[in-house]
Formats: C-alpha cells, structure tokens, sequence
C-alpha cells in the first residue's frame, strides 16, 4: 500500500489504482508518498526545486524527510536547465548541484531526476514492486522516524493512538504540556482540546488506558 498526500493531484493516485497499486489519500504531515518500511518520497517540479533553493524551504524539508531511513526526493522536469533560467541569477546551475550534494551526504536523501509524471509513476510503481519483493508489503507507518530529540519520542507515543498525526501531536502537547498530563485525562475531557473530536478522544484514551 502507498499513502498519497491529499493535495497532490488525484490523477497521479488514479494511475497507481489503475496499475493495480492499493493508494489510499490521507493527510501526510511529511512527504507525498509513503511506503512501508519507512520509504517517503517528495515530488517537486523543476522550478519548485530551484525555488526551495532560493527560499530556503529545501532545508526544513530536509530536515522533515530525514526523519524516515529512506527519503527521496524526485524532481519532475524534461529539461533543468529550462528551470534555471526563471532565476535571475548566473550560478543557478551549481546552487542545484551543490544542494543536491548536500541532500546526500548530510541528509542521506537520494534525488533522483525524471522526465515526466508518467514516469513518475512508473518510478512509484517500481519502488512498489521493490518493496513488495522484499515482505514488506503492510500499511505504512506514518510515524515510523528516527526521534532525533525528546520531543520526537513524545510525539512519536503519541501517535501510536490511531489517527493521531504528528502536527496532532505536537498540538495535543502544547494543549497539555507533557504526555503524562494527556495519559491522565479522561475520554470526555480530551474532546474538548482543540481539534479532538469523539472518535480522537476515544483512541488516545485507549492507548494509555
């Protein structure tokens, strides 16, 4: 099974049903693509990428992907050095190639060019297949990140509720301070943190109950 991000286009999802791939849309606070086996995959275009260079938005992203043992970033673009050009600047070209070096050698985030969104899906569907071979064909696991600080281990119990996010998390922490505090609420009480509906409530009151 792939998880899809819910704002990435609906065709993409449709092509892997058509190819007989399980790819359910939900919310993904990292990544567009999940895959078991802590595989996630961020798809940007040519432009996109030279402008998350520029604005900086690479890193955060970075940071967010490595997270997980295998990050990918695919950028879709039939000719990069078309994407440079939209740039006003002489030394576009060697921005990218240092970022991309950067991605690999501090972030352990493979980046990998593709020409078109068919291909994409091709590139999807082959990482499928992959995995597959390899007996490890469960739902993915969105929390499934390497805790870099206390804070992640937190969140990470957290999120072991189902349904329960990482942004939900981090949200239900601000609300209660500690996880100590969230463990010891009762069912009704946690409905009335903002965002926690019934159905919420009642999986974080089962977790630690």
């Amino acid at each position: 099974m792939i998880s899809v991000d819910s704002r990435e286009p609906k065709r993409i999802r449709d092509k892997l049903i058509s190819k007989g791939i399980e790819a359910k849309g939900e919310f993904l606070d990292i990544g567009d693509y999940l895959f078991p086996g802590s595989v996630i995959v961020e798809r940007k275009t040519g432009k996109d990428f030279v402008s998350s260079i520029f604005d900086k938005r690479i890193w955060l992203q970075a940071k967010n992907l490595s997270q997980y043992d295998h990050p990918i970033i695919a950028i879709i673009t039939d000719n990069k050095w078309k994407d440079f050009y939209f740039r006003s600047g002489k030394y576009t070209h060697k921005a990218w190639t240092s970022t991309v070096a950067t991605l690999a050698c501090r972030y352990n985030i493979s980046v990998i060019t593709i020409e078109d969104e068919d291909e994409f899906v091709n590139f999807l569907e082959s990482l499928h297949k992959k995995l597959n071979d390899d007996k490890t064909t469960t739902r993915p696991d969105p929390i499934a990140r390497k805790p870099r600080s206390l804070d992640d281990r937190k969140e990470n119990a957290l999120c072991a509720a189902d349904g329960v996010s990482i942004k939900k998390a981090k949200q239900l922490l601000d609300c209660y301070g500690s996880v100590k505090n969230i463990a010891n609420e009762s069912e009704k009480k946690l409905q009335q943190a903002p965002g926690i509906g019934p159905k919420l409530a009642r999986s974080i009151y089962e977790l630690f109950n």
